[in-house]
């Protein structure tokens, strides 16, 4: 019996991204002021509109590139995290094998000792945003033997294929 599940879920944009994207604009504004006085001039005025419509496409590049998408795949026992960036990158993040997964759970007080485990070496955070109720952690062992934990907010479909492959370890939250 093969189950595979796929979920993908916007990150919020935060205050960090917001203040961000409103210094690159103003940025660019001032740029473009700058650079409008030698528009006029014949030589110096093709370089100009190239150096206005560059800082234009960098500043349209870097505010597309705050758009954060999580994709969580579940498939054969292992969940893949992958980023895509401004719906148009993809990056892989992290495979985890959810059978030899420690502990599945809700990211609550409850649960906060197996949280906080020691001897975490890496922390991964694939949440549509900072605190979240509905966030779940997963504690497992990566391709180094290395204890990891992977935060993620995943919809109904997501948790029952998790729980299906690993039943003992995988905790809901009490309703």
């Amino acid at each position: 019996m093969d189950i595979s599940r796929e979920f993908l879920i916007e990150r919020k944009k935060n205050v960090f991204d917001y203040i961000l994207m409103g210094l690159l604009c103003l940025g660019a504004i001032f740029a473009t002021i700058a650079l409008a006085g030698f528009l006029i001039l014949q030589l110096y005025g093709m370089f100009a509109a190239l150096a206005i419509f560059g800082i234009w496409f960098l500043v349209y590049y870097f505010i597309s590139s705050r758009h954060i998408e999580y994709e969580y795949c579940v498939s054969a026992g292992e969940m893949d995290v992958d980023t895509v960036i401004g719906k148009k990158r993809r990056k892989h993040i992290v495979t985890v094998n959810i059978k030899d997964a420690d502990i599945i759970a809700p990211a609550t007080v409850e649960y906060h000792n197996q949280y906080e485990k020691e001897g975490i070496t890496e922390k991964i955070n694939a949440t549509s945003g900072e605190g979240s109720a509905l966030d779940f952690f997963i504690i497992f062992n990566d391709e180094k033997g290395n204890l990891a934990r992977l935060v993620f907010t995943p919809n109904k479909d997501i948790i029952e294929a998790i729980k299906m492959y690993n039943p003992r370890n995988t905790f809901l939250p009490e309703e």
